[in-house]
């Protein structure tokens, strides 16, 4: 037996068959579109509905051949007895602009432009009657059933590939069949149907989940799949392949620290380092576009040293770490700190949790359902008095007063009248935004990458509880709004561990701020709880040395962009510490008389009152 075939498969990640659905339908929407007529993709392909191509490739991608006219017409009508019928000009126009992307007398990058011309690409919110150079147009059920059927014949494509694999790797066919029965209904399917949908054979990635090897399976997709000849469809297929390294490989936390370490090496390679930065919105935990890496490595930035009573008037600064110096080699030193950055930016998996995530108003009948059926399933023994049960409840409530009202329900001679909505009720999932409009994820991205960058000169621990008692500190000072008279007040979101490790609690925490404050609210609440730690250390050990430094490196961002502004912060300090009866010249300079009023004033009162009292003078409360 070869050592390939005695290795053991990876274990995939089951879903239900409603969130397998789900998940599919989401991921072809986002990934594939649902364009109700013919419209040519980023390589000039002709393609409607869900990416439904309708020229096949050969000679590795180099020609396309329009696929057979019968077969397309009926994938349009749903019915093969009686297929949409192309008129000669239509027919003309698809051959012609399959032509357009074999011509030898156009350059190849400038083929799918020219096909573009004949046939408009899709255009979200800017689409044109004129657009649709076709006698049909596809309705949301129709293209919904397209797609069903195209996501059963790749998924068919890619267990082909499962099984050559196994046979490579010397497997039998029973335990071949019993891998693609266990795959059935899974993340990893998902993943590896997506990858066949978009044209990606993927053995090395098919090989390394049976393998059992996370880390290959997750390089393979995410840095070996999206080739420069992709050209202007380069952006969303990075995006989608992230998508499927993250369905594919798994939580990176459940990892053994052997593999965590072989993917730190992964990251540092200076090709994956510059894929990462021609893609900075796939990958904003790295921070900006990187350059291409030269010989020698880039010098990591230098912790920030504690500011002693004999330190200059001026203070010592932080111009060594900051949002735009933070790249892949300061996540990706500690697997800890990688494995958080990642954590941050994941979507949540469980739909009734991702569903407490938008305002009441954007949701659907189904994510209401999906809200009722976590707090049915997900509390049970230990958890059955988690104060999120009794949030998500309320909250399934806040949804049928907002789309029903709250006045008294009618009846009709006795019999209780079926309430009208008062608004329409949203028939499809909205994308997940904070208050302004962003993208959530990107921004809880952000803030994972801030935390990581705090966790470089205070370590992973005490960057960690910062951010876990800057949460603490924000949901105390903005409570859950009032609610309709019909209901008593919000139960309460209980507090978050501060334990120093960034877990599921703690992830959906920064989440649900991040969604109801917004970014910038959680990066204040960030700081405050890092400011907090060091206070309540400088008590715990009677020692304030590094207040200057660390005052200045936490809160200062908030205020400047640079070290040549006025220290607010500085000012605001001396003025609280001052109400606290220390009589400090506010002269926006932390120096030795500030640290040491700052040390006496933290004999008599609690860290934690210092800190409130010093966030509502900053504006932050």
């Amino acid at each position: 037996m070869s050592e390939r075939s005695r290795r053991l498969p990876m274990a995939p990640t089951k879903l239900s068959p409603q969130d397998y659905a789900r998940t599919v339908g989401s991921h072809l929407k986002t990934r594939e579109g649902a364009v109700p007529r013919i419209y040519t993709d980023g390589k000039g392909i002709p393609t409607m509905g869900t990416g439904i191509a309708l020229a096949v490739s050969g000679d590795g991608g180099k020609t396309y051949k329009l696929r057979d006219l019968d077969q397309i017409g009926a994938e349009i009508s749903g019915d093969p007895a009686r297929p949409y019928k192309f008129s000669e000009t239509e027919q003309k126009l698809l051959n012609d602009t399959v032509g357009k992307l074999n011509d030898p007398n156009v350059k190849a990058k400038d083929r799918p432009a020219e096909a573009q011309k004949l046939i408009p690409p899709y255009k979200p919110g800017k689409e044109t009657a004129a657009d649709n150079k076709f006698g049909f147009t596809l309705s949301d059920e129709r293209i919904a059933r397209q797609a069903e059927s195209a996501w059963n014949q790749h998924r068919q494509s890619a267990m082909k590939a499962v099984r050559d694999q196994a046979k490579a790797r010397g497997w039998s066919k029973e335990r071949t069949e019993s891998y693609i029965d266990a795959l059935k209904g899974s993340k990893q399917e998902i993943a590896l149907t997506s990858l066949a949908y978009n044209g990606v054979p993927a053995p090395k990635a098919t090989g390394a989940l049976l393998d059992g090897d996370p880390v290959t399976l997750r390089k393979e997709i995410l840095y070996g799949s999206n080739p420069p000849s992709n050209t202007t469809s380069r952006t969303g297929i990075a995006d989608r392949r992230k998508d499927e390294a993250d369905l594919a490989a798994g939580r990176f936390e459940d990892w053994t620290p052997e593999q965590r370490e072989q993917w730190r090496q992964v990251e540092a390679d200076p090709n994956v380092r510059q894929y990462r930065g021609t893609f900075p919105a796939t990958f904003p935990q790295y921070g900006p576009p990187i350059p291409p890496a030269g010989p020698e490595p880039r010098p990591q930035p230098e912790p920030i040293a504690g500011a002693g009573e004999d330190d200059l008037k001026g203070g010592a600064g932080n111009d060594t770490l900051g949002p735009d110096t933070l790249g892949p080699d300061t996540l990706g030193t500690d697997p800890q700190v990688a494995a958080m950055v990642e954590m941050a930016g994941r979507p949540v998996d469980n739909p009734g949790r991702s569903a407490l995530l938008k305002p009441v108003e954007r949701l659907t009948q189904a994510e209401m359902m999906d809200m009722i059926n976590h707090a049915q399933a997900d509390y049970r023994g230990y958890r059955s008095g988690d104060p999120l049960k009794a949030h998500t409840y309320e909250r399934v409530q806040d949804w049928h007063v907002a789309m029903y009202g709250d006045a008294p329900q009618g009846n009709d001679g006795g019999k209780p009248v079926e309430p009208a909505p008062i608004r329409p009720i949203p028939d499809r999932p909205a994308p997940h935004t904070t208050p302004d409009g962003g993208d959530l994820w990107q921004a809880t991205a952000r803030i994972g990458a801030k935390v990581a960058e705090a966790a470089g000169s205070e370590g992973y621990s005490s960057a960690v509880t910062g951010l876990q008692r800057g949460l603490n500190i924000l949901n105390q000072a903005h409570p859950l709004p009032k609610r309709s008279p019909a209901y008593g007040p919000y139960s309460g979101l209980g507090p978050v561990d501060e334990d120093g490790a960034y877990g599921p609690q703690t992830d959906f925490a920064l989440k649900h701020a991040t969604a109801r404050l917004g970014p910038h609210k959680v990066e204040e609440g960030l700081a405050l709880g890092r400011f907090n730690a060091f206070a309540r250390d400088a008590r715990r050990t009677g020692n304030a040395e590094g207040l200057e430094a660390r005052t200045h490196a936490i809160l200062g961002p908030l205020f400047r962009k640079d070290d040549q502004g006025p220290k607010v912060e500085a000012g605001v300090l001396q003025d609280t510490l001052n109400g606290f009866g220390q009589d400090l010249k506010v002269d926006e300079w932390i120096g030795p008389k500030t640290t040491a009023a700052f040390g006496a004033v933290l004999k008599d009162q609690d860290p934690d009152a210092v800190t409130l009292a010093f966030g509502r003078g900053l504006g932050l409360l």
